[in-house]
């Protein structure tokens, strides 16, 4: 009946109908065994390609054991096909080993097939070794090889590379101009043998490159008389990637795979468009590597798009190593795997992309990374001490450690990750020598004067090395002027080592490194801390370092940074004002104290104005503001980091709102309902909380007029606090799409983003607003204090103790003068007859003061 219902070929028989049949096997004739052994590989192959393993296995093992008791005549191309089948599904479901057993016990049988029935086994063999056991799939590849007449001997020499290298090169130079010939694409040989050639290309690499370079460049001249097929354009494309990593000026001065690439673009048989992405963005990392990952992840997901898994898988592999983006770039790439590539991945990807999710969790939760760079407690000869030993591993290992603080781990992986590094991953290598000249910088101070010794020579070697690079991290990037900051800071030279940081900081900026930029704000903070004494100055950087790190999405490093310097952070973040704010402001004023006036030394004044210096190179050179409006700033940095479709800056005057910033022209009100959820800003406004909606549209706030006109989903308000502005700020963001948009993760950024635009704001102001000081009010500082109350001259008025806490507030001389409804020549004499009580010359000074004597809180 099953069979009577399909069509006359009966080759489209569902699975379920395939599943009866199966059940039926016992009663069926020998002929109709036959079929449902062909309908079993069938529906393998199909549930193989859909990526149902478990159900591809069953089909395959059904049709094997329907194999093994039929007694009619079955070609052996079924036997193949099902074994096949059977190992494809039995390595993607995990168990690798029987994988490999099936293939290998099938090859030592495959006598009796053709070549390209061969192929069929050789092709799965090589994939399945390779990475895993380089050495096996090589010698598989050279099996395969052999047969279509293609041997290479076990070593090549750098005598023979040269030799097929300069041979190949001149060749590719011959026919930069001219018009390629075509393969035939009926000659099956050929098609076959430039797949193995492909397929070699990863183990062959990892095994021995010079014997890759050498195979490539014979078979790329061979092809090039045979004729140029999409295969063959792809090894060209690798051909020139690895000489460009070898001898850099060889490819420069003949590149063709990109015009062979065009050229077979044009026929209708190009499918590998995604092969010509994957290779321009691999040789865009010697210049822009930043840019170059998004080339590669996109060129994955075109693979993938395009179906084809056996280059998506590999082409994963290069993307997460060669990734140089955030870890909100990383996390994407993750999720984009967990969504679409894991149900298609091997053991190997699958481990690779559980250690890359640890690593991007660890950069945002430190309660994990202990575990992550621990040093394993095992004897150093045992099989545990070999795992995770590529260099991958132990890179995301050394910069966890190193941002963390941990730099004994650090130089632990450092040193583990050299013993299987690959020449040609020259990036990984580089970004792992230069974390290791960091992380022995930061242990310098922790060592003894031996150890000290070793880690300057060997800094001064790391500057040296760095000068031979050409490219990435080379002696013309912000990692040299980090490494060499470091190096004048351990010499004991502080100005020098402030001059290399802020100099890394604003080219990293140029680089648009901005990893590299967090680093060199932390430590030029540590050097102004603790080298140069200056808490302004560190403060001012160790913000900088907070949203550099921020933005690159290690969140961990903001945490320890925040708590690690309360005391030093915490009156910026929270309250704006206080000694470290007022001082800070007071040391960007372009007067200073005349030098030798009221008996003050020379030298002392000197002092002041290099300190000063220090601090206006710092503001303007790490620090600038943006030129428009605060407002407009942080309404369109809200926008631009939280995913919001539309946001407003409100300020709160009367009880009533207005609209101070909005991210467009707000002119379509729909129905009265107003521009924004009046009762989510009342709410926010008396608690003080920000305020989170997941799904306004689920929630109480539902009944607002606003979000049941306007379908609001996700909404995030929270209040804003400007100092010496009497009004509240509210920030409110919506999102009419999508649910969940906006986390507690977005407020923490939102915050930190507000409180260093307003900070600059302020900066700027008092900056606008100081003066130079009077005579009178230098005479006025040197005023002894009275012996009969310790700490002034006289006590201060009820006004001047209105004026020093109004300025402990922030409040610049005109808004005091509009607060308390007098002249601001008014305020500039009281102000003066309180630095003369207090015996100080500076607003900051005077606010410690007064703090100090207990005359304000």
């Amino acid at each position: 009946m099953l069979l009577d219902r399909t069509s006359e070929s009966r080759d489209d028989l569902s699975r379920t109908a395939i599943d009866h049949l199966n059940l039926a096997a016992s009663v069926l004739s020998e002929q109709e065994t036959k079929q449902l052994i062909e309908h079993n590989l069938q529906a393998g192959q199909e549930a193989l390609a859909s990526a149902c393993y478990a159900k591809g296995k069953q089909y395959a093992e059904n049709g094997l054991h329907l194999l093994a008791t039929c007694k009619v005549n079955i070609p052996g191309t079924l036997d193949v096909g099902l074994q096949l089948v059977l190992a494809w599904t039995e390595y993607m479901g995990g168990n690798s080993a029987r994988a490999k057993e099936l293939l290998v016990d099938l090859n030592q049988d495959s006598d009796r097939l053709s070549r390209s029935e061969r192929l069929k086994i050789w092709a799965p063999l090589i994939q399945f070794h390779a990475l895993a056991d380089n050495e096996t799939a090589v010698q598989f590849g050279m099996e395969a090889l052999g047969s279509y007449g293609w041997r290479l001997g076990k070593k090549s020499t750098l005598l023979s590379v040269g030799k097929e290298v300069t041979r190949t090169a001149i060749l590719l130079h011959r026919k930069r101009e001219k018009h390629l010939l075509l393969s035939n694409p009926l000659d099956e040989d050929y098609e076959e043998l430039c797949h193995v050639m492909e397929l070699l290309f990863l183990p062959l690499l990892a095994h021995d490159a010079r014997l890759l370079l050498e195979l490539y460049a014979r078979f790329i001249r061979y092809g090039l008389h045979k004729g140029v097929n999409e295969s063959l354009a792809t090894m060209i494309g690798a051909y020139e990637l690895i000489v460009q990593r070898s001898f850099p000026s060889f490819v420069r001065a003949t590149p063709i795979a990109e015009r062979v690439f065009l050229q077979i673009a044009n026929t209708s048989t190009f499918r590998k468009k995604h092969v010509f992405t994957f290779l321009s963005g691999m040789i865009k990392q010697m210049d822009s590597p930043m840019e170059s990952s998004v080339v590669l992840f996109n060129a994955m997901r075109q693979g993938m798009e395009a179906g084809d898994h056996d280059f998506a898988n590999p082409a994963l592999i290069f993307s997460v190593m060669g990734n140089h983006g955030n870890v909100y770039t990383l996390n994407e790439m993750l999720q984009y795997f967990e969504e679409n590539m894991g149900q298609i991945a091997d053991e190997q990807i699958l481990e690779m992309m559980r250690l890359t999710s640890n690593y991007a969790a660890a950069l945002q939760d430190d309660s994990l990374i202990d575990s992550f760079v621990a040093i394993p407690q095992v004897p150093a000869d045992s099989e545990l001490e070999q795992r995770d030993e590529d260099n991958y591993s132990c890179g995301c290992r050394l910069e966890v450690a190193y941002l963390s603080g941990r730099y004994r781990e650090a130089l632990y992986w450092s040193q583990r990750g050299r013993v299987n590094e690959l020449h040609l991953d020259w990036m990984q290598i580089r970004k792992h020598r230069v974390y290791e000249a960091l992380a022995l910088a930061g242990l310098y101070f922790e060592t003894n004067r031996e150890e000290r010794k070793r880690i300057r020579k060997a800094i001064r070697a790391q500057l040296r090395l760095m000068k031979s690079w050409r490219g990435f991290l080379d002696s013309t990037s912000s990692a040299y002027l980090l490494i060499k900051a470091e190096g004048e800071r351990i010499s004991g030279n502080s100005v020098g080592a402030m001059q290399q940081y802020t100099a890394a900081i604003r080219l990293a900026r140029t680089e648009k490194y901005v990893l590299l930029e967090a680093i060199a704000c932390e430590r030029l903070a540590v050097c102004y801390q603790d080298d140069l004494l200056s808490r302004s100055g560190a403060a001012i950087t160790m913000m900088d370092a907070c949203a550099a790190y921020a933005e690159w999405g290690i969140t961990f490093k903001v945490t320890q940074i925040r708590s690690g310097h309360a005391e030093l952070l915490d009156p910026v973040y929270k309250r704006y004002e206080g000694p470290v704010l007022q001082e800070r402001v007071q040391m960007t004023q372009t007067g200073t104290s005349l030098p030798g006036q009221n008996g003050a030394k020379m030298g002392q004044g000197s002092k002041s104005e290099e300190e000063s210096e220090l601090v206006q190179r710092l503001i303007h050179g790490l620090a600038q503001p943006n030129k428009v409006d605060w407002k407009v700033n942080l309404l369109e940095t809200a926008l631009r980091q939280a995913g919001a479709e539309r946001g407003l800056l409100l300020k709160r005057q009367n009880n009533e709102f207005y609209i101070e910033a909005n991210h467009c022209d707000w002119t379509d009100q729909e129905k009265g309902a107003g521009l924004y959820a009046e009762s989510v800003l009342r709410h926010t406004t008396m608690t003080g909380k920000p305020l989170i909606l997941h799904d306004a549209l689920q929630s109480f706030w539902v009944k607002d007029a606003y979000i049941a006109a306007r379908k609001q989903r996700s909404i995030l308000c929270m209040s804003i606090d400007v100092p010496g502005e009497q009004a509240s700020y509210l920030l409110y963001l919506e999102n009419r799409q999508m649910p969940g948009v906006f986390t507690k993760r977005d407020v923490q950024m939102l915050e930190l983003f507000a409180t260093r635009i307003i900070y600059l704001k302020l900066l700027a102001d008092e900056a606008t607003d100081t003066t130079i000081p009077s005579a009178f009010e230098s005479k006025a500082s040197s005023v002894v204090p009275s012996p009969s109350q310790p700490g002034l001259t006289e006590p201060l008025t009820e006004r001047e103790t209105e004026i020093i806490t109004a300025i402990a507030k922030g409040l610049s001389n005109r808004e005091i003068a509009e607060l308390f409804g007098i002249a601001e020549t008014t305020v500039k004499t009281h102000t003066s007859r309180i630095y003369g009580k207090l015996g100080v010359k500076r607003r900051g000074q005077a606010v410690l003061r007064a703090r100090e004597l207990q005359l304000i809180e």
